[in-house]
């Protein structure tokens, strides 16, 4: 219960393939714009539905709901005012694009999250739901499948394919995925018996998930019957299975495994020639004791090996747990990063809101105040009321300037060989868009030199006098505020790009049409290899 509206969390045992970080982000920028337009007394839902590819993670609310312009626009900037004059909730700040970039960065990595959207559903007074999918984990089965037929279109040989299904089931054993282990041990299994019987086709000693501990295993009759392959293979697939196993506490299983792979090594790390020298001498009583030593010295120097193999496991296991704790860590630091920027951005916004708000209700009483001012011939208080116009303008605009501060762009390639923040490029052309009163502008872009591209504007429902044109990007009305935020764009893109030349005015073209010149940066070689 918070302010009095209901969190309900409905458990499930799903499972998705997805950050962990960007999924909890979505969840809580969902749920955080779900409690903000729930009324006292209402509920806020979180559930997951299963949808066969892919799991539908819904946030539900019983607030007040959006129209369907509002409900059309929910996912951009553009704010959409309902009836009551009031803006629409969703559409405020970025979360709810930052969500659906998220969404749209995860389509573009691989065929997997082709499934991957996000949505809103919503009606006027009756709350609204807003849901995204991810895929469902891809089970072992399938990855094996698709593992077999990229190895097969490959053509590699079974001996590599089994060797690339060893690995594969050392790093699970890391990753703490025992039965898929086992998966790719078995797959291990199937490629060594086919690699077998390509030589030996009638042969019966293959390999065997649990066979009888009795008799000898088909491994160490390979080696006997000098079978050419690769025993390190066979070493690790046993080892990695007898983990497995171990941590599955399938004990049959783990006894088999480890008695192969005990008995295996011993027989790849035997002398050949032992045997004949331990028979000459025991021909003689006096040379036993020597035998007995060479037998303990072998025994200790297996033992060592193993102990070895064992501590290059655990710290190339400790290696990887390091990395990923690094990662980690690296991935707080941002999030602690973003929040105290978002933080700095909303006072930031809202300390702009209050000087524009109140440089429009300013704007709108000096003037008529200093108008009554001249039909009574009153000099002295005229001057002195536009003086603390004057002033009070000034003051507002430096501190709306300087609120501007806060936002850091983020200069990358765009189209059209622009150099330049998406963020800034696109509100510029908006409200260039509404200034001139049109669905679509009609921009032509041209290159200026290396350096510069420049974009012409047609504003064809613009009307200005020659005197409008030379002051339409200079502070003498309000109707030229917007004008002055495209100027303080493209100075920005100036400052952030060290191209000072870039700039923008207005001049009358050939057919009488006002037209908008706007100098941008270009993307050269040097910024095309540094992005």
């Amino acid at each position: 219960m918070l302010k009095g509206i209901t969190l309900n969390i409905e458990p499930t045992e799903l499972s998705v393939k997805a950050d962990k970080v960007l999924t909890l982000f979505m969840l809580n920028t969902l749920a955080d714009n779900a409690r903000k337009f729930t009324p006292k007394g209402g509920e806020v839902a979180l559930y997951a539905k299963d949808e066969g590819h892919y799991v539908e993670i819904s946030v539900k609310d019983t607030g007040q709901g959006m129209t369907a312009e509002q409900l059309e626009h929910v996912f951009d900037r553009k704010v959409i005012a309902d009836s009551a004059s009031q803006p629409s909730a969703q559409g405020h700040g970025f979360g709810l694009l930052n969500c659906k970039g998220i969404i749209e960065k995860y389509r573009k990595l691989s065929q997997i999250f082709s499934v991957c959207t996000i949505a809103a559903e919503s009606e006027k007074g009756r709350g609204s739901r807003f849901f995204f999918r991810l895929p469902k984990k891809v089970v072992a089965l399938l990855l094996l499948f698709l593992t077999t037929n990229v190895f097969m279109k490959a053509q590699q040989s079974p001996v590599d394919i089994a060797s690339a299904f060893s690995d594969s089931a050392y790093f699970s054993n890391i990753n703490g995925t025992y039965q898929r282990t086992l998966d790719y041990a078995d797959s291990c299994r199937q490629y060594l018996n086919t690699y077998y019987k390509m030589y030996n086709a009638h042969a019966a000693d293959t390999l065997l998930t649990l066979g009888d501990m009795s008799v000898t295993p088909p491994e160490v009759l390979w080696l006997r019957d000098s079978i050419r392959i690769n025993y390190q293979i066979l070493l690790d697939m046993r080892n990695e299975s007898a983990i497995a196993a171990l941590a599955l506490h399938q004990w049959q299983l783990y006894h088999y495994n480890n008695r192969i792979y005990t008995q295996l090594f011993k027989e790849l790390s035997a002398d050949n020639t032992l045997d004949s020298y331990c028979r000459t001498m025991q021909q003689s009583q006096a040379n036993k004791r020597v035998a007995i030593i060479l037998i303990v010295i072998l025994f200790i120097a297996i033992i060592m090996v193993v102990m070895w193999q064992l501590m290059l496991l655990h710290n190339k296991r400790y290696s990887i747990m390091q990395e990923k704790r690094l990662k980690l860590e690296l991935m707080a630091d941002d999030l602690q990063r973003l929040k105290m920027e978002e933080a700095a951005l909303h006072v930031s916004n809202a300390v702009l809101d209050n000087t524009l708000s109140t440089l429009k209700h300013e704007t709108m009483y000096y003037p008529s105040r200093i108008r009554q001012l001249l039909d009574t011939d009153d000099v002295s208080s005229l001057m002195e009321v536009t003086a603390y116009y004057r002033e009070l303008y000034g003051i507002l605009s430096q501190q709306a300037m300087h609120q501007l501060d806060y936002v850091k762009m983020h200069v990358k390639p765009l189209p059209d060989e622009v150099l330049g923040d998406a963020v800034y490029m696109d509100y510029l052309f908006e409200i260039l868009q509404r200034q001139a009163g049109k669905k679509k502008l009609t921009i032509d872009w041209q290159p200026r030199d290396e350096h510069y591209v420049t974009a012409r504007v047609t504003m064809e429902s613009l009307t200005l006098n020659d005197e409008q044109i030379h002051t339409l990007f200079m502070p003498i009305s309000i109707d030229n505020i917007p004008y002055l935020i495209c100027r303080e764009i493209v100075r920005r893109h100036a400052e952030a790009t060290n191209r000072h030349a870039c700039g923008i005015r207005a001049e009358r073209n050939e057919q009488n049409q006002i037209q908008i010149i706007i100098t941008l940066p270009r993307i050269c070689k040097t910024s095309k290899s540094s992005s």
